[in-house]
């Protein structure tokens, strides 16, 4: 029995919750807003994760006197986690607690692609706490060095990255910490830094991610992905060139089936 007012209010991505005293879905509370029931100015609701900010305001508009908070409803804006979609920001915007260190909330919509196909309906998804700690790590690095990254003007990689879950992560309030140590830019403008992020519910940890990773200006890291493609797309239609020839002319040498169907394409 939850003898407590408050009410935790769920995306109906996460029905299973609903089984428990005191969690709400998304569309059974819409459905209680918009009926008027009386019983609902005796409650207050606290939305936690996965509701659409469409969904966040129908309950605000559609309320009556109902007490309803958000308390962490505002995502970080899509560019500073280097995402197309804005449903795709997992965390809010890093906000510096001391040298080298940031401090967000996790904060996810429902239609993210880390939550597109996942099976259970009770945690929160390993995926997305990974995702959620790249997107720390790129907030807090541009936040960090401000002076040599700006929005938009760098590439991040990560040359080696290591995940430890320690619990379940259940869809409610979740604190992000981000520790950084790296150096400025070099001259090229790259950055090097080893960084820790830690996931917290409720003093408890959920898991840690550590990484090393890189920023590249956009200009350097373009040219040299170019490059790269370019030279894996020769590479791979000369092996297939390879690969339709030793079916054409059965298992020779690699060399002789080329020079074999180049001199037969000559000869026409």
């Amino acid at each position: 029995m939850n003898d407590s007012n408050t009410m935790l209010v769920v995306s109906d991505r996460f029905a299973n919750l609903c089984s428990i005293d005191g969690v709400i879905a998304y569309s059974t509370l819409i459905g209680h807003l918009l009926r008027k029931d009386r019983d609902l100015t005796q409650k207050r609701f606290v939305i936690t994760q996965g509701l659409q900010p469409s969904q966040i305001k129908a309950q605000q508009d559609a309320r009556h006197g109902t007490e309803i908070s958000c308390p962490f409803h505002v995502p970080a804006d899509r560019s500073l986690v280097h995402k197309a979609q804005q449903h795709n920001v997992l965390i809010t915007t890093p906000t510096h607690a001391n040298d080298g260190m940031y401090k967000a909330k996790l904060l996810f919509d429902e239609r993210c692609a880390e939550m597109s196909d996942h099976v259970t309906s009770t945690h929160v998804p390993g995926i997305l706490l990974f995702e959620a700690g790249r997107q720390m790590m790129i907030a807090g690095a541009t936040l960090h060095w401000s002076s040599d990254i700006k929005e938009g003007s760098h590439f991040f990689t990560f040359d080696e990255a290591k995940i430890r879950y320690y619990q379940f992560s259940m869809p409610f309030e979740v604190d992000i910490h981000l520790e950084l140590n790296g150096t400025n830019a070099d001259p090229r403008g790259i950055v090097v830094a080893d960084m820790v992020v830690r996931f917290w519910q409720l003093g408890s940890r959920v898991c840690e991610m550590e990484c090393r990773g890189r920023a590249y200006p956009t200009s350097w890291f373009s040219r040299v992905e170019t490059r790269k493609a370019t030279s894996v797309a020769k590479e791979t239609m000369l092996a297939h060139t390879h690969a339709g020839a030793r079916e054409r002319y059965g298992n020779a040498d690699s060399f002789g089936i080329f020079a074999m169907a180049s001199s037969q394409e000559s000869a026409k």
